[in-house]
C-alpha cells in the first residue's frame, strides 16, 4: 500500500508573511508520503489491531486495508461501524436480529443480556452499552468483515478492554475478520490481535505477527485478582438494581459475592427448590418426595454482574465455583434467559430438555384473563372486577408463591380480599407473564456427596 498527499498553499496576506518569514515557496506543491510500499499478510479470520497518535495515518492505513479486503474477494461483505443506521429512538430488541430469538442471541453475545436493556431506547444506553450495541447490530448484518475507527475511544478505559475483550471472542467463534484502529495502546492483551501494526508519523509503520493466545485459555484482563466470599443479603442489595426481578425470595439460603479491588461485581443466590418440576423428575427419572426436596435440592434463583463486567464469562466462574460450597446433593435452575446464554452449562450444569406443564398453566390462565399486567391500572372496575374473578378461580400458585415469598395457603376468600389492590394484582399478572416464558432447566449433581 502506497499513499501519500500533495498540498499547494492559497495566498493570502497572512500566509504570504508566513512564507516571507520563513522563507517558503507558496506556489510549490509539497508532497506528504503517509505509507511506502507497505505489506501486511491479512488472512480471513485475522484480528488486526493498528495503534498510533492521533494525525499518523491509522484511519488512512484502515481505509486502504477495507479497498485490498473488498478487491481481494475472499473475504467477504465489509462492514464500518460509522455506516451503522441507527436511530436514536430504536429499541433494543427491535433492532438486533430478524426474530425475537435472534435478536436475544444477539444481544446476550454482546454483553447485554439484561430484561430491562432489551426494552431499551438506543438514546437511553451509556457510551459502553451504545458500543455493545452496534456490535450486535454488526453481527446481525451477516458481514464476515467488521471495521471500527476511533476504536472505544471514548470509553473509560476497564469499560474499553471488556468490550475489546467481548468483540474479539465473538469474532473468533464467528471467523469474522476484525479491523480496528485507536490511539490505546492498552488493548494488546484483551483484544489478542494476531496482528498489530504501529503507525508512526511520517511513512514510517511497525508490523508485529504474532500467535494469538487459544480462545479456550484466553482470558480477560479484568478478571485477575477476582475473590469469591460467601455474604449477605446487604451484598446482593449493591447490584439488585441490574437484576429484572429485584428482589430475592424470601427462601434464599446462600448467597455469594464475586469482588474486584473491594468492589463487589457479581452476585448469585441460592434458595429452596419447589417441590414439583418436571425437568427434574425427567432427569431422576422418578419424582423425590417433598422430604427429599427439600433436604437434597437447592435453586439458583439469581446471577447479577455488573453491566462492565458482562460477556468476560464472569457468570460461568460464578456458577462452577460456588456449587461445591453449597453443600447440597443436587442444585437446580429454571431460566429464559439461559436458552440464549450458556453460562450454566460452561458453569458446570446439565441442561434437560423437557415440557413444563406451569408455561402451559400460566399461559391459559393469561388467556382466560385477557390483560397485559401494564394495562391493570386502565381497566374499568367491571373490567377489572372480571379478571380478579378469573385469578381467584385459577389460583396460580406458582406465580403467587413469588409474590407472597411462599408457598401460597391462602383461600379464595382471602386471595379475593388482596386481589383487590391493583398493585398486588399487577405484580402476580407479572410473574404469570414471566412464568408463561419457555425456560430451559438445568441440573448439577454434587459427586462429593
Amino acid at each position: 500500500m502506497d499513499k501519500s498527499y500533495t498540498t499547494l498553499s492559497k495566498q493570502s496576506e497572512r500566509t504570504v508573511l508566513v512564507a516571507e518569514a520563513f522563507g517558503l515557496g507558496l506556489d510549490a506543491e509539497r508532497r506528504f508520503q503517509v505509507l511506502n510500499n507497505l505489506q501486511v499478510d491479512l488472512r480471513p479470520g485475522d484480528v488486526c489491531y493498528v495503534v498510533g497518535d492521533s494525525g499518523g495515518g491509522k484511519s488512512t492505513l484502515l481505509r486502504l486495508l477495507q479497498e485490498q479486503i473488498r478487491k481481494a474477494g475472499i473475504f467477504g461483505e465489509v462492514i464500518d461501524e460509522k455506516s451503522l443506521a441507527i436511530s436514536e429512538e430504536e429499541i433494543l430488541i427491535e433492532g438486533a436480529g430478524d426474530t425475537f430469538e435472534e435478536a436475544l442471541s444477539n444481544l446476550c453475545q454482546a454483553g447485554l443480556g439484561d430484561a430491562y436493556l432489551f426494552i431499551r431506547k438506543f438514546s437511553e444506553l451509556s457510551d459502553g452499552q451504545r458500543y455493545r450495541y452496534r456490535i450486535a447490530k454488526m453481527f446481525h448484518s451477516g458481514a464476515k468483515v467488521m471495521v471500527f475507527d476511533e476504536f472505544l475511544s471514548t470509553l473509560d478505559r476497564d469499560t474499553a478492554k471488556a468490550v475489546a475483550y467481548c468483540l474479539q471472542k465473538i469474532a473468533r467463534r464467528e471467523r469474522k475478520t476484525l479491523l480496528v484502529a485507536t490511539t490505546h495502546e492498552d488493548l494488546l492483551e484483551d483484544l489478542n490481535p494476531s496482528i498489530a501494526i504501529r503507525k508512526e508519523f511520517g511513512s514510517a509503520a511497525r508490523i508485529e505477527y504474532r500467535n494469538p493466545t487459544p480462545a479456550l485459555k484466553h482470558r480477560c484482563s479484568l478478571t485477575e485478582g477476582i475473590t469469591i466470599t460467601e455474604s449477605g443479603r446487604e451484598a446482593y442489595e449493591q447490584l439488585s438494581e441490574f437484576h429484572y426481578r429485584a428482589g430475592l425470595p424470601s427462601t434464599t439460603r446462600k448467597i455469594f459475592a464475586m469482588q474486584r479491588n473491594g468492589r463487589i461485581i457479581g452476585i448469585i443466590a441460592y434458595s429452596a427448590s419447589p417441590l414439583a418440576s418436571s425437568g427434574r423428575s425427567k432427569f431422576l427419572g422418578y419424582a423425590p418426595s417433598s422430604v427429599e426436596v427439600n433436604r437434597d435440592f437447592l435453586r439458583i434463583s439469581r446471577v447479577v454482574i455488573h453491566p462492565k463486567y458482562r460477556s468476560l464469562g464472569l457468570g460461568a466462574r460464578l456458577v462452577r465455583e460456588t456449587l461445591p460450597l453449597c453443600r447440597s446433593r443436587h442444585v437446580e435452575t429454571f431460566a429464559v434467559m439461559a436458552r440464549f446464554n450458556p453460562f450454566f452449562e460452561h458453569g458446570g450444569m446439565t441442561r434437560v430438555e423437557y415440557e413444563s406443564d406451569s408455561v402451559q398453566q400460566a399461559r391459559a390462565i393469561l388467556q382466560r384473563v385477557g390483560v397485559d399486567f401494564r394495562s391493570v391500572n386502565q381497566l374499568s372496575d367491571k373490567e377489572y372486577g372480571r379478571v380478579v374473578e378469573e385469578l381467584a378461580k385459577a389460583r396460580p400458585h406458582f406465580a403467587l408463591a413469588s409474590v407472597y415469598g411462599h408457598e401460597h395457603k391462602l383461600s379464595k376468600e382471602g386471595l379475593l380480599k388482596d386481589l383487590q389492590d391493583r398493585s398486588f394484582t399487577k405484580r402476580v399478572l407479572a410473574e404469570l407473564a414471566i412464568e408463561s416464558e419457555e425456560k430451559a432447566y438445568f441440573i448439577w449433581r454434587n459427586s462429593a456427596l
